[in-house]
């Protein structure tokens, strides 16, 4: 089953390539460039059923955008990125998400999307 992805990152190339790796694991992938571009995108399309956001942008953080998306819709998966395991914020998400660091396989994002 295919699942529509919302994925945030601020830095282009980064987002580019892992949009290709979610697209090659079979989702759809729709792309914000930032915190409130993925809130407007939530907004405005239903389908969306997995956020995965960077945790270090410059408008709003990982952190910020996923509160606010939860917010919004209470059933949305979270996957949130980041380098650094220690951030007691992440078990804020434990419940309904996941978290990966940049040294893990995207196996376990496979896992978590399907």
């Amino acid at each position: 089953m295919s699942r529509v992805v919302l994925l945030v990152d601020d830095d282009p190339l980064v987002r580019a390539l892992a949009a290709s790796m979610l697209e090659d694991l079979g989702c759809e992938v729709v792309t914000a460039a930032g915190g409130r571009h993925a809130k407007d995108t939530l907004l405005a399309d239903a389908r969306i059923e997995v956020l995965i956001t960077d945790v270090n942008m410059p408008d709003m953080d990982g952190f910020a955008v996923a509160q606010a998306a939860t917010r919004m819709r209470k059933e949305l998966k979270v996957i949130i990125l980041s380098g650094r395991e220690n951030d007691a914020r992440f078990r804020l998400y434990e419940s309904h998400s996941c978290w990966a660091t940049s040294d893990e396989q995207w196996s376990s994002i496979q896992a978590f999307v399907e």
